[in-house]
């Protein structure tokens, strides 16, 4: 069984620190594009709509009880879709 032994120090090992170190790495992202996507849409004045991410893609969110447009929507995808490193946004559809 020493063969195995060195078959799982050898794949096995490496494999996990590089998932752990891509888990890292995505949260990190996350928390970037986030930072950076609620900074625009306060200066945007847009900061009723909540944004979310999953790796590098955007979900803006309405809360319940808040009343947006659909031209504040809009404006609020475009902003986050400026944002370096996203790759989509998704966003409520409201009545215009």
């Amino acid at each position: 069984m020493p063969g195995a032994l060195w078959l799982i120090g050898l794949v096995v090992v490496p494999t996990l620190f590089a998932a752990g170190a891509t888990v890292v790495g995505r949260n990190q992202l996350e928390k970037t594009l986030t930072d950076q996507a609620v900074s625009a849409l306060a200066e945007g004045d847009l900061s009723a709509i909540h944004v979310v991410f999953e790796a590098r893609d955007a979900t803006l969110e309405v809360p319940f009880g808040v009343e947006v447009t659909g031209e504040q929507v809009d404006r609020a995808k475009s902003l986050v879709e400026a944002i370096e490193g996203v790759h989509v946004v998704n966003a409520p559809e409201v009545p215009r």
